[in-house]
């Protein structure tokens, strides 16, 4: 559960005015490929919440030398935490990727449109997981469907589609979840926004999660149940970070 303490938050109301915005990015060799999109997104949170902002933010050769005197060598997730108009950076290592263990988070989820240090939901949910011997926690509505984990979006490849929640479910409109969206399909496999319930998940044929610092994570496991896999995980990461020019950064 290493990932919980640094990873981005969620605020919503006047909570989320008086919290700090935060953006976790990806350090690969010195390259920050999805910063044009973490600095989109956080460019629009800031003039939605009404948060001041530096005379200006870091740019990709900041990010990197941040990373580079954290001593980290590999593959570096670090955090930008916008507060009160000024910036903080703090860097840690990413190793590999590992599959997951999921269960269903207690409580209400969160309104998450935007990503803040207003983290005390995603504590008590990340908690829980790891009381439950699990590496994530899913939230629920009331309805039954599922909705996004504390720090990622959910993916589940169920009738040969790989479906995500809708923005309308009050998930986090995630970076690595946009660029696969914006794909449209994925190894011949269309992507769409869809209610996902928990019986979807029963039935699927791979399910996995998304971030934007570690790409995608394989489930393996669900409310003590084994998940299948296709492989299809690994795709939808080189996906996430893969850029090609002259992509533009996505709205959201």
């Amino acid at each position: 559960m290493s990932d919980h303490p640094q990873s981005p938050g969620c605020g919503h109301g006047q909570e989320g005015k008086t919290s700090g915005l935060i953006e976790t990015v990806r350090v690969t060799d010195g390259q920050t490929p999805l910063w044009p999109w973490h600095r989109a997104r956080l460019l629009s949170s800031a003039a939605a919440l009404g948060h001041p902002l530096p005379e200006q933010l870091p740019g990709p050769g900041a990010l990197a030398a941040a990373a580079a005197v954290a001593g980290i060598s590999g593959p570096a997730a670090l955090r930008l935490t916008l507060s009160r108009g000024t910036v903080q950076l703090e860097a840690r290592p990413l190793g590999p990727v590992r599959p997951w263990s999921i269960c269903i988070a207690p409580g209400p989820p969160p309104a998450a449109p935007h990503k803040t240090t207003d983290r005390s939901r995603h504590r008590s949910a990340a908690a829980h997981a790891a009381r439950c011997a699990c590496d994530e926690a899913l939230w629920c509505d009331t309805e039954g469907s599922l909705i996004e984990g504390t720090i990622s979006n959910l993916f589940v490849l169920v009738d040969g589609e790989l479906r995500t929640p809708p923005l309308e479910s009050g998930c986090l409109p995630g970076i690595a979840r946009a660029r696969l969206l914006a794909r449209a399909s994925l190894r011949g496999h269309p992507i769409r926004e869809a209610r996902i319930k928990r019986c979807d998940l029963n039935r699927a044929t791979e399910a996995f999660c998304t971030n934007a610092a570690r790409g995608a994570i394989p489930l393996v496991r669900w409310e003590g149940h084994g998940l299948p896999s296709v492989g299809l995980w690994r795709h939808a990461a080189t996906a996430i970070f893969t850029v090609y020019a002259p992509e533009a950064p996505l709205e959201r």
